[in-house]
């Protein structure tokens, strides 16, 4: 089935974020992956997601929520551009000091003993 996510589809996702291109994901770059789940999460299954959506219908189709979310899956350097078109509230939660130790700790839980400088092998 398409939807169904294996090891293989996951590690191909996850390529999208080696945006150093040494074939592991680093603290920095898993951080941004979780970032971009929580949006694609959030543009996927809350009410407000028709709020964003009447508003980037609004603006210029370059705007509209499908063309952002096909931004981020063909460049995921392009978070920051996304990222200024979600609510306030959801923006100050992804770049907030807390959002990012919890991410350090579940990249901890992955990578025991993993530092700052960390990777993780896909």
């Amino acid at each position: 089935h398409p939807l169904i996510v294996d090891p293989e589809r996951c590690a191909r996702f996850m390529l999208l974020f080696d945006s150093d291109k040494n074939d592991l994901i680093g603290r920095n770059e898993f951080v941004e992956a979780a970032q971009f789940l929580t949006i694609a999460n959030f543009l996927a299954t809350t009410q407000e997601r028709w709020k964003i959506k009447e508003q980037a219908e609004q603006q210029e189709p370059t705007m509209r929520l499908a063309r952002l979310i096909h931004m981020l899956e063909r460049n995921p350097q392009k978070f920051d551009e996304v990222l200024r078109s979600v609510p306030t509230v959801l923006a100050v939660q992804l770049m907030s000091s807390t959002f990012e130790e919890e991410c350090n700790a579940r990249f901890a839980e992955v990578v025991p003993g993993g530092s700052s400088s960390s990777s993780s092998s896909i």
